[in-house]
């Protein structure tokens, strides 16, 4: 087998990420010094501000005045950890301006931490006198702290937050990581008996079933719990939910949700645990919050020293500009970590996010802004979002999330919380190293992203039936690239195939060109109308391709099983006959024509899978009547088969040599985070997480 490890000249140079472009201190035309909670001084780093208000007023007068040279506004924050009791809040005003941005800097990348959390208050070994000391498993007794948080003046723990109830609330982090709320089972997860015979509503659909029988007894000791939850997938490998518990009956194991509970109600085949449970308090790591009294009881897993997550967002911006923060560590939130809304030109740079209640970075309605060189982990419900450009208008943000190093970014939501979200018109994720996710690395929607040079691993571990990288269901969602990425050991957990790329119900208008896709179940699955599948290298997957909707007849289009409403509602909006649409983007046109004449869509609007290069052969890559598919490896589903009049497929080879005209791929080291100026840690640790070591399904 021939190795492929170089790669065009200017192919490459438009490949490598952009290298951090923070001003540099020695340019700045103003120096602040600012120590939050000491006491204000002049700004010298002798003297620093102390108040965030002082701070404020003295870069916005620097940023105004016209006798200081051009160059950044620096505010410089000495080392140290830093409690953040309420959001640090910044304004249009306090923004800089294109040749004057304001940075805000860590005197040492990595030494300055904004917390939000405070020291866990003086514990000791549970007693039997405490008032939860028989709930406790008795075998964990001897292992449990008790510590009184409301004697200590903590109180505010908030609600835990599941569908449609609480919000953000408190957890506890021991040694810097996030720990446990008591669950069972310990790993893994229990099963549904039984569920609530449904019915269809007025609209025809059912309704989704509000109650379900546990499987196992144990669960009838939650009986008498607090505020019971449960976490899982109960309907749908694909879908998660947090639900709290109404009622559980200790005799039938009958479990009546609380408030919105589970989105799709409850099946036999679905799966899950209980958590926020004291009575399964029985493991290293574990903890639990009675609210009422306000006691924390915890097993530590090891030395170490405990947090109390109690600020919800650490920092807001909102219509600010030409802002960057550089070498920060957030961390020991509930909420999200840092906000930015309405901005342009917001950077965060080499920046760290860790233990962290719901997402890192959220960035919406932005313009030209930039996550970069940053690490990201211990998230409850996903790493960066983005939102950015005019979609509708074409208009690209500009914006990027890159060279970032992301994992363990879903611990709480299991499902659609992805290490990196873009939606709006041109964003991009490039450079980024992901790894160790429930669900989706990626998720996108809308126009002309770019989903470049990433390595991706060890995501999809808990569902089935999704993609590494993600969208769904609407055929504009054109121009976005896919490029030479190296998405690798991703397994099947469940009973329904993962994918590579997986393009949902239908999603059109996107091109998976030169990426290197080693041990999947399936490397790419997409529809028939628009998409361009060329250049890629699969290895072990099974199979490389996977063919879904053609929309081969007119009647598909009205078939409501077939083709969700949406799709024709978003296609009907867009003005798919005019400029710059006609010229830029003509199938969406051409697939209107279809519809609204009633006939076969026309040829330029067929998805073109063209050489790519799989090493395996496709023994298990047959249509529905078990003979071959044409020349390449196709796995279609009775109606979703492969078809020539909604597909091209061409130049694909299975064989131990590329085909010809297969262009080379970058080299595997090129690929995922570099090290280089804009990095916060290097070299970074990413080891394979192996589940689920199954590729095909039924086989081990």
């Amino acid at each position: 087998m021939r190795v492929l490890g170089v790669i065009g000249a200017g192919v490459l140079a438009a490949a490598v990420a952009a290298k951090a472009d923070v001003p540099s201190a020695a340019g700045a035309a103003k120096t602040f010094w600012y120590m939050p909670g000491a006491k204000d001084g002049d700004g010298s780093e002798r003297s620093p501000f102390g108040s965030l208000d002082a701070v404020k007023r003295a870069v916005r007068a620097a940023v105004k005045d016209a006798s200081l040279p051009d160059g950044a506004v620096h505010v410089v924050v000495p080392e140290g950890e830093y409690f953040l009791p309420s959001t640090l809040v910044l304004k249009g005003v306090d923004s800089g301006t294109t040749s004057r941005p304001v940075v805000w800097r860590a005197a040492r990348r990595g030494g300055v931490r904004f917390t939000g959390g405070v020291p866990v208050p003086a514990a000791e070994p549970l007693r039997q006198d405490d008032p939860n000391f028989a709930r406790i498993p008795a075998e964990a007794r001897g292992h449990v702290m008790a510590a009184d948080l409301k004697a200590a003046g903590i109180t505010g723990y908030g609600r835990v937050r599941t569908r449609g109830l609480g919000g953000s609330y408190m957890e506890l982090v021991w040694a810097g990581r996030l720990q446990t709320l008591a669950r069972w089972p310990n790993d893994g997860y229990t099963g549904i008996a039984a569920v609530e015979p449904t019915e269809k509503g007025p609209n025809g659909k059912l309704i989704p079933a509000k109650w379900f029988v546990a499987k196992d007894r144990r669960v009838a000791s939650w009986a008498d719990e607090s505020a019971p939850c449960g976490n899982g997938f109960f309907h749908y490998n694909w879908s998660a939910e947090r639900v709290s518990f109404e009622k559980i009956d200790p005799v039938s194991l009958k479990i009546t949700q609380k408030g919105s509970g589970s989105r799709y109600g409850y099946s036999k085949r679905g799966f899950w645990f209980g958590f926020n449970l004291l009575c399964e308090l029985d493991s290293p790591g574990e903890y639990y919050i009675d609210r009422k009294r306000g006691r924390l009881y915890f097993w530590p897993p090891c030395e170490g020293e405990g947090v109390l997550t109690v600020t919800s967002d650490l920092a807001m911006l909102s219509s600010v500009s030409n802002v960057v923060f550089d070498g920060f560590v957030f961390e020991n939130c509930r909420g999200i970590a840092f906000r930015a809304h309405k901005a342009d030109g917001v950077r965060l740079v080499a920046c760290t996010f860790r233990n962290i209640g719901e997402k890192a970075v959220e960035m919406r309605d932005v313009w030209r802004s930039k996550v970069s060189g940053c690490d990201v982990s211990w998230c409850g419900s996903g790493g960066v979002s983005m939102r950015g450009g005019e979609p509708d208008a074409l208009e690209r943000s500009g914006s990027c999330v890159e060279n970032c190093h992301i994992h363990h970014y879903a611990v709480s939501d299991l499902t659609y919380a992805p290490a990196v979200s873009v939606t709006g018109c041109g964003l991009a994720v490039r450079h980024c190293t992901i790894h160790d996710g429930p669900h989706g690395a990626v998720l996108f929607s809308g126009r002309e992203h770019e989903i470049s040079w990433n390595e991706i691993h060890s995501v999809l571990l808990e569902c089935g039936e999704m993609g590494v990288v993600y969208c769904g269901r609407d055929w504009t969602l054109c121009g976005t690239s896919i490029r030479a990425n190296y998405i690798h050991d991703i397994y099947n957990p469940r009973s329904q195939y993962n994918r590579g790329v997986m393009l949902d119900d239908g999603a059109a208008g996107i091109s998976i060109v030169s990426n290197r896709f080693e041990r999947l179940p399936v490397g790419v699955s997409l529809s028939g109308i628009g998409n361009l599948v060329a250049n890629n290298l699969f290895v072990s997957n099974f199979p490389p391709v996977r063919a879904c909707q053609k929309w081969e007849f007119h009647s598909d289009y009205t078939n409501t099983s077939y083709t969700h409403q949406i799709m024709l509602e978003k296609l009907a909006k867009l003005p798919v006959h005019d400029e710059p649409w006609k010229s830029r983007y003509p199938y969406l046109a051409l697939v209107d024509d279809a519809i609204k004449n009633g006939e076969m869509r026309a040829p330029l609007t067929r998805t073109r899978v063209v050489c790519n290069w799989s090493t395996t052969p496709p023994s298990i890559v047959k249509n529905f009547s078990d003979s071959p598919c044409a020349d390449f490896v196709w796995h279609p589903l009775e109606k979703w088969a492969y078809s020539p009049k909604c597909w091209v497929e061409e130049g694909n080879v299975v064989g131990a040599e590329p085909p010809a005209g297969f262009a080379p791929l970058p080299p595997v080291e090129a690929i995922g985070v570099q090290n280089g100026p804009d990095r916060a840690t290097w070299p970074i640790s990413h080891p394979v997480t192996v589940k689920s070591s199954r590729l095909v399904l039924g086989r081990k």
